[in-house]
């Protein structure tokens, strides 16, 4: 996404689904337009609720084990 005039990635690793059963996902991060990660402090507005809004998307659409073994 374009935020304060500059290209800037959000990522969330979502790991190896055709190696075990279950997926875990991993942390949300950014990446400038180089690949570089950014610390949060120059993350922008935008570009930090969108990768916020992607993240929560994620996390809302899993599967939720019930019962004793969840």
């Amino acid at each position: 996404m374009r935020d304060g005039g500059r290209t800037v990635e959000a990522s969330v690793w979502i790991g190896e689904p055709y190696w075990e059963d279950t997926v875990e996902t991993g942390g949300l991060s950014w990446q400038d337009q180089d690949g570089r990660a950014l610390p949060l402090r120059e993350v922008g507005p935008v570009a930090w609720s969108e990768g916020m809004r992607m993240a929560a998307a994620l996390y809302a659409g899993r599967d939720i084990e019930e019962g004793k073994s969840a």
